[in-house]
């Protein structure tokens, strides 16, 4: 099956980028990934602007 993930910076960062969910769901998606084909699309949001400056 192919999947298409949307994922949103609020998510990964409701007020700090959550480095405990973030490495949850990377290894979800990496589980998937062995059944299905995954495209993942994110944000361009607040936080995307403030990794972006780094």
């Amino acid at each position: 099956m192919k999947v298409v993930i949307k994922i949103g910076g609020s998510i990964l960062a409701p007020k700090e980028f959550d480095f405990v969910f973030a490495k949850k769901l990377a290894g979800k998606l990496k589980e998937w990934s062995r059944k299905h084909e995954i495209a993942i699309v994110i944000g361009g949001g607040k936080l995307s602007r403030e990794f972006g400056e780094i």
